[in-house]
């Protein structure tokens, strides 16, 4: 299995020749993060192939992270496997945030971009974030729900307030304790526009768990803009073009060329494994 996955790796190092010499399983690493971990950590293991290389330094712009390869260090023989580990600093985060590193080398070689996405969910989901009204309505009722996501935390809600509770008067209840909260809020006033924050203040020790909001807006109704198509926008498209032809002659050669490469680095395994089996 070992092997079928790094004969994988290699085809992949195949389709980008020239690029650089170091694979990697994966380019993107996607990490949920824990209620009470701060920092996390992605791991991006690649393995040298074509010639040697030497890593000259990461590059990242956010302060937020901190890289680093596997035993510090910067040359790599062909055939070697390693290591670049990532730590993302979540601290003030919430919801999801995408950052990136790039892996420049000596030589001139082309720059490899690694990303790390987190994904933080709130200590308590507001559903919906936002209610609104249009202007001129009759600012019914509406029901929020503030819903907690981390069962291993034991925060709770323990104040709210209200920018403008005159304009848009609510009801806060407990449907169950630490867990489960309902809104009950309406606009007394829609004759023109107004905004207004409901923030609910917790008792996490986590900073950025401290608050969540619910924001409220009285607005003009929304107008559906309607797009007509042009004649020409209407015709129907001609199939083939200048480059059709061109295309269908060298076409192939996208598939043949590294269906033949790739044949090689089949025989050349299976070769190495039977020598190894007898």
């Amino acid at each position: 299995m070992e092997m079928v996955r790094w004969v994988l790796v290699c085809w992949f190092a195949v389709l980008t020749l020239g690029r650089a010499e170091m694979v990697f399983e994966k380019k993107e690493v996607e990490i949920e993060v824990p209620y009470d971990q701060q920092v996390v950590t992605a791991a991006f293991p690649f393995r040298v192939v074509e010639r040697n290389t030497e890593l000259k330094l990461i590059e990242f712009k956010c302060t937020c992270l901190e890289a680093r390869i596997t035993e510090g260090r910067l040359r790599w023989k062909v055939g070697e496997e390693g290591m670049i580990l990532v730590d993302f600093d979540s601290k003030r985060v919430v919801g999801d945030a995408e950052k990136e590193v790039f892996l420049v080398f000596e030589g001139g070689l082309e720059k490899v971009r690694l990303a790390v996405k987190i994904h933080v969910k709130p200590l308590f989901s507001v559903e919906p974030p936002g209610v609104g009204w249009d202007v001129g309505s009759e600012g019914d009722e509406r029901v929020v729900r503030l819903r907690k996501n981390y069962e291993e935390s034991s925060a709770q809600i323990v104040s709210h307030s209200s920018t403008n509770k005159e304009r848009f008067p609510y009801e806060f209840k407990e449907l169950k304790k630490g867990h489960l909260y309902e809104v009950r809020v309406k606009a007394e006033d829609t004759e023109k526009r107004g905004v207004a924050t409901i923030t609910f203040r917790t008792d996490s020790q986590v900073g950025k768990f401290k608050r969540a909001r619910l924001s409220l807006r009285v607005l003009n109704p929304k107008h559906t803009d309607v797009d007509v198509a042009t004649p020409a926008q209407l015709e129907p498209k001609k199939e083939g073009g200048a480059g059709s032809e061109k295309s269908s002659k060298f076409g192939w050669m996208v598939v043949a060329v590294p269906a033949g490469i790739m044949a090689v680095f089949l025989s050349y395994f299976l070769m190495v494994k039977r020598r190894s089996a007898s």
